[in-house]
């Protein structure tokens, strides 16, 4: 099927080709914009153009800046949040039955084939204070 033709016009255009093109131009931009990147938060800033060594010792050097082992964790979910990440925080009593915080955080780049994940987990003890903090970067599994 074509489009009427305009005045002075030698002919229709096919009724599908703006469409197409318009879905083509979509899938451009969106693959463009695609990458491996992490959020764009300080927490995370040019992590991506490290190794993945060098990038979790980057992730972690910045957040003991703020939240280190001996400190308190309170605002440590939240500031995570913040930087973009996905955070799952559990409080319960531990094998003595002292209360026990138990926290994850995770921020996965997007793209394929093989984004980059990182990944910050914490145990903070009954008084509020981080007891255990680790921060791991890597190569997520390929698509």
């Amino acid at each position: 099927m074509t489009a009427p033709a305009e005045p002075g016009d030698a002919g229709g255009v096919p009724r599908t080709a703006p469409c197409l093109a318009w879905i083509a131009l979509a899938a451009l931009a969106t693959m463009a914009g695609c990458s491996r990147r992490l959020p764009d938060t300080p927490l995370f800033r040019d992590v991506d153009a490290m190794d993945l060594k060098a990038g979790a010792q980057a992730v972690r050097t910045r957040l003991e800046h703020r939240y280190a082992v001996g400190r308190p964790e309170a605002g440590l979910a939240a500031y995570l949040r913040g930087q973009g990440m996905h955070v799952a925080r559990t409080a319960k009593a531990g094998p003595t039955g002292v209360l026990q915080v138990r926290g994850e955080a995770s921020a996965r780049g997007v793209g394929k084939p093989c984004p980059k994940v990182a990944m910050v987990i914490w145990r903070a003890d009954a008084a509020g204070v981080i007891r255990e903090l680790s921060v791991l970067y890597e190569q997520a599994a390929c698509v």
